[in-house]
């Protein structure tokens, strides 16, 4: 298996969940991320929840193994932050076991004793989200105290702005990297990291055309991830 991971990020109801599914089966080590908040689902980038239940469905369907992950933004991400499950999460639509991950957008460290009681009662792997560099080190802190938390580092937040710094993993911390990734610049991201633990690259503004997911561009990526057999560190998770 492809040891390099990539997060697609922002696919929304107006991309057909099969094509997500032939390109999982095609590659995969692709994760895809569906993003949800209360105030913009339906909107673009954000898919409701009747796409949602659509997606899993056909998963379901053609018993095809996709990875995903749930990245929750706004209010949404701040009830999660303080151990509270919203009651949309609760429902069948969101069922937290059709996700492999889930991702808090805009946490602030410390996390709290009610998150890793969450984190403990319903068995998620959460990934904390980081937008700078100098609250690196205590977000790590953060993930150490929940059970196989990771961090992403992510200072263009969805904006596309590319990152030209990525910073040392924290010692025993899982990091992922964000910000401006695309097509044309994969490669060169994955030169610049360099060799280190097994870590992801998420993007999201790079794979859009006007303001849409773009497959052709998700494909030249994926394309690009699969010709490559040196991993990044220790290996796969």
């Amino acid at each position: 298996m492809n040891p390099y991971r990539v997060t697609i990020t922002g696919a929304d109801d107006r991309v057909d969940p099969l094509d997500l599914i032939h390109l999982s089966c095609e590659f995969p080590f692709v994760e895809w991320a569906l993003l949800h908040s209360t105030k913009r689902d339906g909107s673009e980038r954000y898919p409701t929840e009747w796409w949602r239940n659509k997606f899993f469905r056909r998963c379901a369907e053609r018993s095809a193994r996709v990875r995903t992950a749930l990245h929750v933004c706004g209010s949404v991400a701040r009830q999660v932050s303080q151990g509270g499950l919203p009651i949309l999460l609760e429902g069948q639509a969101m069922n937290l076991g059709a996700f492999d991950r889930v991702q808090i957008n805009g946490f602030v460290p410390p996390p709290s004793r009610d998150l890793h009681r969450l984190a403990m009662r319903c068995e998620i792997t959460f990934i904390l989200q980081c937008r700078a560099e100098d609250t690196l080190q205590e977000t790590a802190r953060a993930a150490e105290m929940l059970p196989g938390a990771s961090v992403l580092f992510d200072p263009s937040g969805g904006r596309g702005i590319e990152s030209f710094r990525y910073p040392p993993t924290p010692l025993g911390c899982r990091l992922g990297f964000a910000g401006g990734i695309g097509p044309d610049n994969v490669l060169d991201v994955i030169r610049d990291i360099g060799p280190r633990d097994p870590y992801w690259i998420d993007m999201e503004s790079g794979v859009r055309t006007d303001d849409k997911l773009d497959l052709a561009k998700v494909r030249r990526v994926l394309e690009q991830i699969a010709t490559l057999t040196v991993a990044p560190g220790k290996g796969e998770e």
